[in-house]
């Protein structure tokens, strides 16, 4: 537990220290340029900080960055595991679907869809007209899914809807940079797909070697976290990802 802990609050510091790079002069994120993990709990969209719960939405307006200022909260009626913030609008995964909130006016998220699905963990990322949650079962999701890549069409936001699901091993958290989508199998690695047609992923690398719980895709490096550490790869060649650097504990 301890360890899980531990890593949980690296993979924020990573997804902070990447926000804050990206910053304007005065410290601030430019909008949309915070490069959190898809396991998240917090994202930051411009000058507000969306931080979630196991069962609400609260927002935080950063312009004293040094101390964040409490605007709203937003009770959502089933247990959230993740955030991720794109544009005007906020992804949050939960044990029975995905939620779509638009931060228009940003210090009040306003719900606008989702997507139900049996119980089970699912970050959410996505991508253009689409989006692409990961599924799996285990006694932390309620154990009653099917582990699954699914692919969701959000042409219309308010009524997202099921495109197809492709069968996986353990997946957690997925990440995308430019036409690849890149998922973390856990024990069996990462796993490669070529997402230049979005609604059917094809695979095209899978690297073994190491535990992998969720990636980050920052200035042409992956950021891989799994059990042993935090592991950094050149993804130039996608079909055999090279290992950069490696931080264990």
């Amino acid at each position: 537990m301890k360890r899980l802990l531990n890593l949980c609050a690296l993979m924020s510091l990573i997804g902070f220290l990447m926000a804050c790079e990206s910053s304007d002069g005065g410290g601030l994120p430019t909008s949309g340029t915070g490069q959190g993990g898809s396991t998240a709990r917090f994202t930051i969209l411009g000058e507000f900080l969306y931080v979630v719960d196991n069962a609400t939405l609260r927002t935080f307006s950063l312009e004293n960055p040094t101390e964040p200022e409490f605007r709203s909260v937003v009770d959502i009626d089933d247990v959230v595991e993740t955030i991720y913030g794109l544009d005007d609008k906020l992804f949050i995964g939960s044990q029975n679907g995905m939620y779509i909130y638009d931060v228009s006016i940003p210090e009040y998220p306003d719900y606008v869809g989702a997507f139900s699905h049996i119980q089970a963990c699912d970050p959410v990322i996505p991508y253009g007209n689409y989006a692409y949650v990961t599924l799996r079962g285990g006694t932390g999701c309620r154990n009653a899914a099917n582990n699954q890549l699914d692919v969701l069409d959000i042409t219309d936001i308010q009524n997202p809807f099921l495109i197809q699901s492709i069968p996986m091993s353990n997946p957690h958290g997925l990440g995308i940079s430019g036409q690849l989508l890149f998922v973390a199998e856990a024990y069996e690695g990462i796993k490669v797909f070529n997402i230049s047609n979005p609604e059917e992923p094809l695979q095209v690398g899978h690297y073994r070697e190491i535990h992998v719980v969720d990636v980050i895709l920052h200035r042409g490096l992956l950021i891989a976290t799994g059990r042993d550490g935090v592991h950094q790869f050149d993804y130039t060649n996608p079909t055999e990802l090279q290992l950069v650097s490696s931080l264990t504990y």
